[in-house]
């Protein structure tokens, strides 16, 4: 089992003054991931898996809160609702070893969408990317999912789209230069 990074957890103040704490997922995340999924509007859904689904099996679960920290990263937003923890947002990578290159995909529970936490969570999973050495992202997108395209557009880097089999292809390449949330 990798080693919990816990010098990448830290705190994002959203426009509106919300403070979300923002942390690398953990196993125990299990049942928090489940309850975001049911949460998510069918729009959301479909935007982030490409289909319509209902619930995951444990298995898949598991494969989301179970990551390596290096080639399989996980970010989570998570804020306190009645003195509980609640997940209500996440930002992954997946490395492709061969390319250097990870494939990325954000998704913000519905009422937390447009605050600027995508945008907070995919910088800071750009800089963590590229202190692993990792060259940038790639995504498939949707083409009616403008909240996606908008924050890989903003994104620092050198980004190039092409539609591809109904879907648009990103590919952001990360420049020298520092990514700040």
């Amino acid at each position: 089992m990798a080693q919990y990074p816990s010098e990448l957890e830290t705190q994002a103040t959203l426009k509106e003054g919300s403070r979300v704490v923002v942390r690398p997922i953990r196993p125990s995340d299990e049942p928090l991931t489940r309850e975001l999924l049911h949460s998510f509007s069918r729009e959301t859904i479909y935007h982030r898996f490409f289909a319509m689904i209902a619930d995951m099996s444990l298995e898949q679960l598991k494969y989301y809160v179970n990551v390596d920290y290096e080639e399989r990263m996980a970010i989570v937003g998570v804020m306190k609702v009645e003195d509980r923890e609640k997940i209500v947002a996440v930002a992954r990578y997946d490395l492709d070893r061969p390319t250097n290159m990870a494939e990325v995909a954000v998704v913000v529970e519905d009422e937390w969408q447009n605050k600027g936490l995508g945008s907070y969570l995919l910088k800071y999973l750009a800089q963590i990317a590229r202190s692993r050495g990792i060259l940038g992202f790639t995504a498939e997108v949707m083409p009616d999912n403008f909240r996606m395209l908008h924050l890989l557009d903003k994104t620092s880097g050198t980004i190039k789209k092409a539609f591809v089999d109904g879907t648009i292809r990103v590919v952001l390449k990360f420049t020298n230069e520092a990514i700040s949330c």
